[in-house]
């Protein structure tokens, strides 16, 4: 399953508390500058590189029945993730008639208006018949979803084409929704998900021909040196993803709204010290739940995470914040004819 974006305030809580370093032996502060280093970007890409080059066949056979799920029947994938984690839920007309989302779940109480609703699912299934997707389309939700934004499948898809749009999401702007949508159904249409398994199949096709002609020694070699090519292809089609999104609408306002909400709020985590979540909790959402003995290791670990311009630097299949914020400025409206 593809999402949006990996550095959408990533959830401090979600930090196992085995990775966070301790307080008293490692320090981010102002005065030593240590996480602003450039050795703090690279490392993430040194460290999938080594895991993969130990791992990386065994992940490779395991994703091999997930990633056929996800190219001919991706309702099925979704289901196993609405009853395992999610509890996701179709969001039709008739669901939102009825009340789709239920107060007493929503944790912040915001629900988007019914009319709001209503006019994401026709715009939903509009942009998919624009980019030529044939399916339909399920759009799923529920009150309190980790995932943000996301959709699966391909052209190749025997069922319907699920799109997650988490109430989070639902309550933003229209402009910056609808860029998310596109950017979502560009990968269905473009059959990004396909082209990553190509690539999957690919990589083990060397690995099996490396065991048999040269030396069972050699898979790790291939399989560390595929990590940063995966990862370049995958940023690719993001960036692909992105594009197509803002020339549908010829207008990058959307998208450019969306990315640099999530830089300050990236920048806003980085810069957070204790007193700050403490004294003004509301800025901080994902450190908000946090004791207090946990707050300053959870931020020391953050500092690590954003680097100073607000990029994820554990998100290695989407292109830096920076980047996508750059290239989509760049962007120039078509004049339309009158």
């Amino acid at each position: 399953m593809s999402t949006l974006t990996a550095s959408i305030t990533s959830k401090a809580r979600d930090f196992p508390n085995s990775s966070l370093p301790q307080a008293n032996t490692f320090s981010c502060d102002d005065d030593e500058k240590i996480c602003d280093s450039r050795i703090f970007d690279y490392l993430p890409h040194v460290a999938d590189a080594l895991i993969h080059s130990i791992a990386g066949i065994f992940i490779r056979i395991i994703q091999i029945p997930s990633r056929i799920v996800t190219l001919f029947a991706p309702v099925i994938q979704i289901y196993l993730l609405g009853f395992m984690k999610e509890k996701l839920r179709e969001m039709t007309h008739v669901a939102v008639k009825e009340g789709f989302f239920d107060p007493a779940e929503c944790e912040d109480k915001k629900i988007p208006s019914t009319e709001k609703l209503h006019r994401m699912i026709d715009r939903v299934n509009f942009l998919a018949e624009e980019l030529g997707i044939k399916q339909k389309i399920a759009i799923y939700s529920t009150e309190n979803s980790r995932i943000y934004g996301a959709t699966a499948g391909s052209t190749f898809s025997c069922t319907a084409i699920p799109v997650i749009l988490s109430r989070d999401l639902l309550n933003i702007s229209e402009d910056e929704i609808e860029a998310v949508l596109l950017h979502e159904l560009t990968h269905v249409a473009h059959n990004h998900q396909g082209l990553a398994g190509l690539y999957s199949l690919a990589v083990l096709v060397a690995d099996v021909a490396a065991a048999i002609f040269v030396s069972p020694f050699a898979i790790p070699l291939i399989e560390g040196l595929a990590s940063p090519l995966n990862n370049f292809l995958s940023r690719a089609n993001e960036k692909d993803a992105d594009l197509n999104a803002i020339k549908i609408l010829n207008s990058n306002t959307g998208a450019l709204k969306f990315f640099e909400r999530i830089q300050q709020t990236s920048k806003n985590l980085r810069s957070a010290d204790a007193d700050d979540v403490m004294n003004h909790p509301e800025k901080f959402p994902p450190l908000d739940n946090l004791k207090p003995d946990e707050l300053a290791e959870t931020i020391a670990v953050i500092k690590m995470v954003f680097s100073p311009e607000g990029n994820n630097r554990l998100d290695l299949k989407h292109p830096a914040l920076t980047e996508r914020i750059a290239y989509i400025k760049a962007f120039k409206p078509v004049a339309l004819e009158a």
